[in-house]
């Protein structure tokens, strides 16, 4: 069942499917494929070229491959065959049963631009899909490939300008390998005006820091932020004890639960290591300071302790940035099976640029994944909240392993609502707290939290019990502060995320450098593409180990930014950040 495009609408796609038809021809497992824009700017009446290489196809397969294009609202049309397209985010198959062969770099598109196209981006997606497998799954993907396509409004000729680029996205290799030839030879392929892009929401800009790599100079900035902002709650990590669990062959441990007894505190304190074999714990916070310390490793069933218990003030008096190493022999090396992803969103009526482009963009970042980690099943759950008043508090969608059913579920939202400033964070953080996540010890659990409005004050005593149970669950918490964010928001997410071995996101709207408010307190950091960040994220979380960004993808630098720590002084403090 398909409904009828608009005459112009129909000749365009028929053109540019004539010319795509002929590249699916090589999507199959182990290809390279890529796609050439010959002009980089292009007005009404011009011809935009389009050209498509495939190679290094191992053997014949059999794929289903799909067509489709992302309008600049966010819905994706499938087409099942000419003139038609699919209804809404329905992942049709334009063909069945396909085979492939290498095909040399071809011009694939010649095709004139239409002034009466919509202004906003436009992502073109060829996906080739083992035979009769659900192509929601990644795990069944075989190649896939995006060409964005931009049309801005340009004010001095009251015209539409076609940007036509491949996507900022680069493959995340190791990072020895990011002055290689093939990365000098995409570059070719990034737009040299980047810059101009910027203030578009399509190319959200961002920034990050892990604040467990700058303890000292986090330490500061809270403490510097509750002397101003009485309302804010006390929080001292500078006492943090890190426990790093290895197997006998120094791999990390994951999927393994640490507790943390004290003889004054009957409750163990817990927490689960990630695929970096890590687990924090912050003894002031936990209640367990000048108390003797035992700790307990539970891993598949079998529980050990130590035996000989441990002095916090010896702890103390060690180390500012104390880690104790603990060797667990029966450890076996288990790679992650699952990703389980979940995302909790405030969609009040500023957020509509940021709901957009999360729709937009994940698709291609999932892709990137699936390119490192074919055989890694994902889950995608959703939590949508605003405030008492509004249409709901909190929306929840299950965990689904279909990105496309995730997809058409995101791509009905909108975001209204949300009167006063403060928004229903931590109902919605309690309710993604609580989703059905997988039980297998090799699960990677993610929660991203994206907003521009701190909790109630009232709820801000129920933040640090979701905080702990996130922690007792393994799940890590990577905030990010959309635009408009206040140093009160900030403070409240960086916190999260630090306490929760997660990671502080924010958006630089500026390329040349100015501050924002989500920036403040912030030493050092690089801004990059948001997606880029998302992916890098994604990637580190599940290899257990970070994930630098390539030259390329940098847009600037703030501070002495050195692989997530500032290694400059800390400002005003005299002191070095941790190493």
């Amino acid at each position: 069942m398909g409904v009828r495009l608009p005459q112009w609408k129909a000749m365009i796609l028929r053109l540019f499917l004539c010319g795509c038809l002929w590249a699916v021809y090589a999507n199959v497992q182990g290809l390279t494929l890529s796609l050439h824009g010959e002009h980089k700017q292009l007005y009404p009446q011009q011809n935009f070229v389009l050209q498509a290489s495939l190679s290094q196809v191992q053997a014949p397969v059999l794929m289903d491959v799909y067509f489709s294009v992302q309008f600049p609202s966010g819905e994706r049309y499938y087409f099942p065959k000419l003139n038609f397209v699919s209804l809404r985010n329905v992942a049709t198959p334009l063909l069945s049963q396909w085979h492939a062969s290498d095909v040399a770099r071809n011009t694939l598109l010649n095709l004139p631009l239409s002034a009466s196209l919509p202004v906003g981006l436009y992502k073109w997606t060829l996906l080739a899909v083992k035979a009769g497998q659900d192509a929601g799954d990644i795990r069944q993907w075989l190649a896939q490939t995006t060409l964005n396509m931009e049309l801005l409004a340009d004010e001095n000729q009251s015209t539409l300008k076609l940007l036509s680029t491949l996507p900022f996205t680069l493959p995340l290799l190791d990072q020895q390998h990011s002055d290689s030839q093939q990365q000098q030879n995409l570059a070719a392929d990034v737009d040299n005006n980047a810059p101009t892009l910027l203030n578009n929401i399509k190319y959200f800009a961002s920034g990050e820091i892990d604040d467990n790599l700058n303890l000292t100079a986090f330490q500061y900035y809270l403490d510097g932020m509750v002397a101003t902002k009485t309302t804010l709650p006390a929080i001292n990590v500078a006492d943090r004890i890190g426990v790093h669990l290895i197997d006998r062959n120094q791999r990390d441990v994951a999927g393994a639960t640490i507790r943390l007894y004290s003889d004054n505190n009957n409750a163990p304190i817990s927490s689960v290591t990630g695929h970096n074999g890590v687990v924090y714990f912050y003894p002031t916070l936990d209640h367990t300071t000048n108390a003797s310390l035992q700790i307990e490793v539970s891993y598949l069933g079998k529980t050990a302790k130590i035996q000989n218990k441990i002095q916090w003030q010896d702890l103390r008096q060690r180390d500012d940035n104390v880690m104790i190493e603990l060797v667990y022999p029966e450890a076996i090396d288990q790679q992650p099976t699952v990703l389980d992803v979940m995302w909790v969103i405030d969609t009040t009526g500023k957020m509509e640029d940021e709901l957009r482009y999360l729709n937009l963009e994940w698709h291609e970042i999932m892709a990137s994944v699936q390119q490192w980690y074919p055989e890694l099943k994902v889950r995608y759950g959703l939590r949508l909240y605003r405030d008492e008043g509004d249409a709901y508090v909190v929306r929840d969608f299950p965990f689904t392993s279909s990105l496309t059913q995730f997809l058409a579920i995101l791509s009905d939202q909108k975001a209204a609502g949300g009167g006063d400033y403060p928004e229903a964070m931590v109902q919605a953080l309690d309710s993604g707290l609580s989703a059905n996540w997988s039980a297998e010890q090799t699960t990677v659990k993610l929660l991203f939290l994206i907003t521009d409005a701190p909790p109630h004050e009232a709820d801000l005593p129920a933040l640090l019990p979701q905080i702990n149970r996130a922690r007792q669950n393994g799940i890590h918490v990577h905030t990010i502060a959309a635009s408009g964010t206040d140093d009160n928001t900030a403070y409240i997410l960086r916190s999260i995320a630090a306490l929760t071995q997660g990671r502080y996101i924010f958006l630089s709207d500026s390329f040349w450098g100015q501050t924002l408010q989500s920036e403040a307190g912030v030493l050092c950091y690089q801004v990059s593409a948001l997606k880029n960040v998302l992916q890098r994220v994604l990637i580190s979380e599940i290899q257990g180990q970070r994930q630098e960004a390539y030259n390329l993808e940098i847009y600037r630098v703030s501070g002495d930014f050195n692989q997530g720590r500032c290694v400059s002084n800390a400002v005003n403090t005299g002191r070095l950040t941790d190493h």
